[in-house]
């Protein structure tokens, strides 16, 4: 089927529900009429006195953002109240874990214990790179989420260690009871 099949059948298929009424006498005299009419009214007044009052207002909201947002990013740490607290969580959250994994490190766990710790410190280092960041302009949201990622990334680390190394002890308590029999 070829496109000039394809018109065909559409028209054949639409036949008979075509508007084909013709407009009443002097519908194109009436409209040409009214459109001249909106040409030649005086503008109203208050339009571009409007828009310019719109301008000047917008102009100076501009600036004062504009002004705030350099007084604002003076080094002071920008970061709302609401994170400090979520922040003040985390940290001590993570300080329990540490604890945790400090207290489980033996002979048979120190290397993963160290290991960890490594990542750890890898992972702060990476969040004091995010607290400058937060101090430059820029998506301070985007920061923000990051700075809970990365702790609750720390979080995770620490939490599947301490399951690694309760397996490990499961492992080794079974073994010596093996060999004991």
């Amino acid at each position: 089927m070829n496109k000039q099949d394809s018109i065909e059948t559409l028209f054949k298929n639409l036949e008979g529900q075509f508007d084909t009424e013709m407009p009443n006498k002097g519908h194109e005299a009436r409209f040409l009429q009214k459109l001249q009419q909106v040409k030649d009214t005086p503008e109203k007044r208050s339009g571009p006195i409007t828009w310019t009052i719109l301008a000047v207002a917008a102009s100076f909201a501009l600036i004062i953002s504009i002004g705030l947002g350099v007084f604002n990013t003076t080094g002071e740490n920008t970061a709302d109240p609401e994170f400090k607290k979520t922040e003040y969580y985390f940290a001590s959250v993570l300080r329990t874990e540490i604890e945790k994994l400090e207290a489980e490190k033996d002979p048979v766990t120190a290397k993963l214990v160290e290991d960890t710790m490594t990542q750890l410190n890898k992972l702060e280092g990476d969040y004091k790179n995010l607290e400058k960041a937060l101090q430059q302009p820029g998506d301070q949201s985007m920061i923000l989420h990051a700075m809970i990622t990365n702790f609750q990334t720390r979080i995770n680390l620490l939490q599947d260690v301490l399951i690694q190394i309760e397996e490990i002890k499961k492992l080794k308590n079974n073994s010596d009871e093996n060999n004991v029999i």
